[in-house]
């Protein structure tokens, strides 16, 4: 026998030995938020806003909205899409931003846990890499109201930009339906 068919012959006869597992004694390592996230970033009248493209599953540039009675003022009516039927907040309402006509109204489909809303948005949609900016917390001078749809700032080419909070925006179609429907 040669020496090659030796040594493959003992490599076959040996066992493979798993590495050890141990048990850590350190908190897990969090992971930086701006190396992994990318946002939507888009207008609602005047101001920038972003959206974490988690919770993005489409962004749909031609679509019908169907008005529905008796809905909020917030709420522009319903998209179908795949067979389904899925709400529209007009962000330039819930926001109490300024009402302006633009020609481009792209409508963002969000999905939380179960929850599929569509969020109308006032300009054309920029995906940008967290990492292109810088994450802050909210300042202590934003109202109440303006704390309950955002989660924080990001500071990105010399602009503001307000990351809204999702699940916070598709609450309040919880809340209308659980106020205004009949039992």
């Amino acid at each position: 026998m040669s020496r090659k068919s030796n040594a493959r012959k003992q490599q076959s006869t040996k066992k493979i030995q798993k590495p050890k597992k141990y048990k850590s004694t350190k908190a897990p390592v969090e992971k930086n938020r701006s190396e992994e996230h990318s946002f939507a970033v888009f207008a609602v009248g005047k101001e920038k806003f972003a959206i974490d493209l988690d919770y993005i599953t489409e962004i749909l540039h031609t679509f019908k909205i169907v008005s529905v009675p008796h809905l909020p003022e917030m709420f522009s009516g319903v998209v179908k899409l795949r067979g389904a039927s899925i709400a529209v907040i007009d962000l330039q309402t819930l926001l109490k931003g300024e009402k302006i006509e633009t020609e481009v109204r792209p409508c963002l489909i969000t999905k939380v846990g179960t929850r599929t809303m569509g969020f109308l948005a006032d300009s054309d949609v920029a995906i940008i890499a967290a990492g292109q900016g810088r994450l802050c917390p909210l300042p202590d001078s934003f109202t109440k109201e303006e704390v309950k749809f955002l989660e924080g700032i990001f500071w990105t080419d010399q602009t503001f930009v307000g990351i809204l909070k999702p699940k916070e925006m598709i609450e309040v179609l919880i809340q209308w339906r659980q106020e205004n429907e009949e039992i």
